[in-house]
This record gives C-alpha cells, sequence and structure tokens, in this order.
C-alpha cells in the first residue's frame, strides 16, 4: 500500500503484522523490536508527517549523524544534550564574579532585569563588559574548539 493512501488514523486500526508490513513498504527494513505495536505507530505516524511536511529541518539532520557518530564511536559520555529552543518561563541563572544573575525566556526575547532582549549575547555583553556568546556564557553550549594546524 503506498504511503500516500495512508492515514495517521488508519494506522491505528491495523494488527501488529500489518503495521510491520506498511513498515517495510514505507520504511525499509524493519526495526529491531518489532513486538513493540506503539513504537511502529509512532514511527510510522511519523514517517507519513514528514513525507507530507518535508522532515528534519538540515540543521537537525545534521546534528543527528554527529551525535550517531559519537554514539557509534562509544563517545556517548561526551554528547551534550542541550536543548536548542527553550519555552517560555525557563529561566536561565549565572553565577558570575561572586553575583547571580537570572534570565527569564519570553515568548520573544529574554527577561533581565526588568528589561526585555533579543539575544542572551546582549545580555552576556551587559553583565561583563565584552562581547561573549550568550549561549556558552550561560552554559547551554560549548565553546567552540578552533582547530590547529
Amino acid at each position: 500500500m503506498p504511503s500516500s493512501h495512508l492515514s495517521i488514523d488508519s494506522l491505528y486500526h491495523k494488527s501488529t503484522p500489518e503495521l510491520l508490513q506498511i513498515w517495510t513498504n514505507v520504511v525499509g527494513p524493519p526495526p529491531r523490536c518489532t513486538s513493540a505495536r506503539e513504537f511502529l505507530l509512532l514511527g510510522l505516524a511519523w514517517q507519513l508527517q514528514a513525507q507530507q511536511c518535508g522532515g528534519l529541518v538540515p540543521s537537525v539532520q545534521r546534528r543527528l549523524k554527529t551525535l550517531q557518530k559519537k554514539v557509534r564511536a562509544n563517545d556517548s559520555t561526551h554528547v551534550q544534550n542541550t536543548p536548542s529552543r527553550f519555552q517560555p518561563g525557563t529561566v536561565l541563572v549565572k553565577e558570575w564574579q561572586g553575583r547571580r544573575y537570572t534570565v527569564m525566556v519570553q515568548d520573544r526575547g529574554f527577561a533581565y532585569n526588568g528589561t526585555t532582549y533579543q539575544s542572551l549575547s546582549a545580555i552576556a555583553r551587559l553583565i561583563t563588559g565584552t562581547r561573549w556568546n550568550g549561549p556558552v556564557f550561560f552554559g547551554l553550549r560549548q565553546p567552540s574548539q578552533k582547530k590547529t594546524q
């Protein structure tokens, strides 16, 4: 059955063997955990949505490939688990030079000290007086490692 004729709702009425057959037709070789019906439903639903809406953006695809390489190299202890977006209401706390700084994520920007800023870098610059990468300053990302030749 072509995936263009499938709907997510129709998947819920299929048996596990039927889901496995659809998986093989839509995705390819069946997954290792073939008895997990919920996994099959979620995976197939995602595949259908990705076909209709375009799937993952290239930056997420690159990030997943990087993580995959690290896990395969048994380097998973060095994988950084940093969210790329924050929900409004998330509070970021930074202790710097003996003071605690609190920033709240808003729908459009970051609130600090009664003012909304468009970037964390602007807040980091205000706090330190020098140019900083905001996500690095707040500990949300590791500083980039410059390659030496």
